[in-house]
């Protein structure tokens, strides 16, 4: 049998996996020390029938990793002249996704018992692998309580879903016709709000993103544009590893209160569809007057006009989608660099007592 080394001059079997787990968090590890540490300590890969984790397969989901990462992190990044040795300082943040399906699941990535395991597993590695710096971060940002519902919600609708079936095939023969026709339609307009509500936050954190990029050019503005228009909690702890990688770790102004104004609420609602907010109604709709009454505004929307139909129901949705991008557009510029990176806070803060109300509600 050969015997595999690494750069540390050691062979795969004399490595001991106690030796490696003290230096998890304090001393750069090589990949194939990972993969030692994964098997015996790690939570997804110590499960029953499991195939063994080896150095290749762990450079292999870095280089997955960095392919995600939409060019923000390179092989080089986990890499000392030329060989995978990773600085502790990635160390929790690059097992947390390590340890997990994220990579096993890619090809039913949009499978909802897969997307529920790998919330369950990012949620509980998160809680196990961060140090407090790092845990803070991720759990304060909005995708995060995500995970947590959708893993919840996800088992009730799995149950609800199978519980509708098994109604049905034991309805009345009689009517059984109707209430399938009944269920199909609510399951039609459900399914078309989820499209048209996905793709208006989807082009929205686009445009927003992407305006951003261009009118800050630095690898901050790149970094923050990646953060904004991340939608999942994987995402958004690749994002957090760029930033430890590049060496941009977060300040907060601990005497400083985080206060942002209207023209960033009003986007945030633009993205978002803010609920509670009666009480700053005026002033918002105070903004949505000064951009709708802006020449430039003006301009495009009477071109839209000319152009589409406003009677016909799917040229009708186009024009409404572009009033809506365009109002983003030309709101951005009045919202600060600082504004923008404290949006997602902000989110949060907005959404937060609808969150934990529904996770007390599915806890009970």
């Amino acid at each position: 049998m050969v015997r595999q080394s690494d750069y540390l001059g050691k062979s795969y079997q004399d490595i001991d996996p106690e030796e490696v787990k003290q230096k998890i968090n304090r001393e750069p590890i090589s990949t194939e020390e990972i993969a030692i540490y994964l098997e015996h300590y790690g939570t997804y890969h110590t499960r029953p029938k499991k195939k063994s984790i080896t150095k290749r397969t762990i450079e292999n989901h870095i280089a997955k990793i960095v392919e995600d990462s939409n060019g923000l992190l390179t092989k080089e990044d986990f890499q000392w002249n030329g060989v995978y040795k990773i600085d502790p300082r990635f160390h929790g943040l690059l097992l947390t996704l390590l340890d997990s399906n994220y990579f096993d699941g890619r090809k039913n990535k949009r499978r909802l018992s897969t997307r529920g395991e790998l919330y369950s597993s990012l949620v509980d590695n998160v809680k196990v692998y961060l140090n407090d710096e790092d845990k803070r971060e991720i759990m304060d940002h909005p995708s995060y309580t995500n995970a947590e519902l959708e893993g919840k919600l996800t088992e009730r609708l799995s149950s609800e879903l199978a519980l509708l079936f098994r109604e049905l095939y034991h309805a009345d023969s009689t009517v059984r016709y109707r209430m399938m026709k009944y269920v199909i339609e609510n399951i039609s307009e459900t399914r078309k709000w989820i499209t048209e509500t996905d793709t208006r936050i989807f082009t929205g954190k686009l445009m927003f993103g992407a305006k951003i990029a261009a009118d800050e050019h630095d690898e901050n503005a790149k970094l923050l544009k990646e953060k904004i228009q991340s939608d999942s909690l994987e995402d958004y702890i690749m994002m957090c590893l760029a930033d430890k990688v590049h060496g941009k770790e977060s300040v907060e102004e601990a005497d400083e209160e985080s206060i942002i104004g209207y023209p960033a609420i009003y986007l945030t609602d633009l993205l978002y569809d803010l609920t509670n907010k009666d009480v700053i109604e005026s002033e918002l709709k105070d903004i949505d007057e000064n951009i709708t009454s802006s020449e430039r505004f003006k301009l495009i929307e009477e071109k839209a006009k000319q152009i589409l139909n406003m009677e016909d129901p799917f040229e009708g949705l186009i024009y409404n989608s572009l009033i809506h991008l365009l109002k983003i557009y030309l709101v951005t510029p009045y919202v600060s660099m600082k504004e923008s990176r404290e949006i997602m806070d902000f989110i949060e803060k907005a959404m937060e007592k609808d969150k934990w109300d529904i996770l007390r509600e599915f806890n009970q």
